[in-house]
């Protein structure tokens, strides 16, 4: 049964909100770990015996969400519990691998009207027990991608993988093990090229591992013919996202919020057309933007580089992509135009082909006009309504 946490966000009264759900929508950066459903969490950690009193998802609502601001060495300790369970999965009980991606999905579809996901899943499977495993990583990716074509049939959304790698985890490794790890994963990763593996990612703390410690790997991958992206100027140098883009081939660029410290570094980003992946509430929890009117997305638009509005982690940060969009409005002074014009960005950032892009492209401007022109709707009222709000904001220096 779908298990709905719009009661999480407070926002099922706004009028913003309540526009924006219907409308088709992309997510370009959101993680299969950071989007499990708190009740089948609960359910899965507590048949495999991980905690006590797993009963009340309200309890472990607390244990595996974020409210306020934190440290990001705090949230990586976050990620390593919820990735016990989906190891202890790709190793024991490795069908509910899609039962997860299936509810995951249509949450996407039914709460946010996701026409188009890449979804960041880890290598699931490609070690165990510290040991190189490629028949189970072909088996998971097997799973995944006979599950992908079911939601695919049952539901009108879109779904890619985007392989996620740690550089916590890859950069402790011996070097030569690293390289047998390479090595396997491109050799299997091959066989599901743009179905449904669409390109590489690389995350985690850049303070250890800069982008230019992993090029080996992003080269090799490029000419194979996978895309990449990088979360690169996180919480790292503004300089890593040149790295990112010069060394490792990036198309695209996870959060990039220090770029902002650097002209030379946004100038190069405009230039080069390097797309943004902006996870608003992510950012203020654990980007070091404490005040969402502090964010740095209006310096990116205002530069001329493309932005996307992402979730990240929507069970970790209690989001979804409906209130993404509604603090786009409310907290940082976009319109609705704005909202469709991130949207095209998304289309255009996508790891897909023209076909594909050319027809989403058709069915959200159709979608999104039929809400900006109606004159009688919603959106033309909350427009008027808040006119002076948001001209109040943008007045005082962009809401920063």
């Amino acid at each position: 049964m779908l298990q709905s946490s719009l009661h999480w966000y407070g926002e099922k009264e706004n009028g913003y909100y309540r526009q924006i759900t219907p409308l088709p929508k992309v997510d370009l950066h959101r993680h299969f770990s950071g989007s499990i459903r708190i009740g089948t969490f609960c359910e899965l950690a507590e048949e495999y015996g991980f905690e006590d009193n797993l009963s009340d998802p309200h309890i472990m609502g607390k244990r595996l969400t974020i409210d306020s601001p934190t440290q990001f060495t705090k949230f990586m300790y976050l990620w390593r519990y919820i990735n016990k369970l989906t190891s202890y999965i790709c190793k024991y009980d490795r069908d509910q691998i899609g039962r997860l991606l299936f509810e995951i999905c249509e949450d996407a579809y039914r709460i946010e009207n996701i026409r188009y996901l890449e979804l960041r899943l880890p290598p699931f499977g490609l070690t165990i027990d510290n040991q190189l495993n490629r028949s189970l990583f072909e088996e998971i990716m097997s799973i995944i991608s006979k599950q992908i074509q079911q939601i695919e049939s049952k539901f009108p959304i879109k779904i890619n993988v985007v392989l996620s790698l740690s550089r916590y985890y890859l950069g402790r490794l011996d070097p030569s093990f690293r390289k047998r790890y390479y090595d396997i994963l491109i050799e299997e990763s091959i066989n599901y090229l743009n179905s449904p593996i669409v390109g590489f990612d690389l995350s985690g703390r850049e303070d250890i591992y800069t982008p230019s410690f992993f090029s080996d790997f992003f080269k090799r991958s490029s000419k194979e013919g996978f895309n990449t992206t990088i979360h690169a100027s996180e919480v790292g140098k503004p300089q890593h996202a040149i790295e990112a883009i010069d060394n490792l081939s990036a198309k695209r660029l996870g959060h990039a919020l220090r770029t902002v410290e650097d002209p030379n570094v946004l100038d190069k980003l405009r230039k080069k057309k390097i797309g943004i992946e902006v996870c608003l509430t992510a950012n203020r929890l654990v980007g070091g933007i404490n005040q969402i009117r502090r964010h740095p997305i209006r310096e990116f638009y205002d530069c001329g580089i493309p932005i996307t509005l992402n979730t990240d982690d929507p069970t970790i940060f209690k989001t979804n992509l409906n209130k993404e969009y509604t603090i786009a409005i409310k907290e940082l002074g976009f319109s609705f135009e704005d909202l469709l014009m991130f949207n095209r960005n998304s289309i255009k950032e996508a790891f897909i082909g023209n076909e594909l892009a050319s027809k989403l492209e058709s069915t959200f401007v159709k979608e999104w006009s039929s809400v900006l022109e109606n004159g009688n709707g919603l959106a033309s009222k909350l427009e008027s309504t808040f006119v002076k709000e948001r001209s109040s904001i943008l007045e005082n220096g962009n809401g920063r």
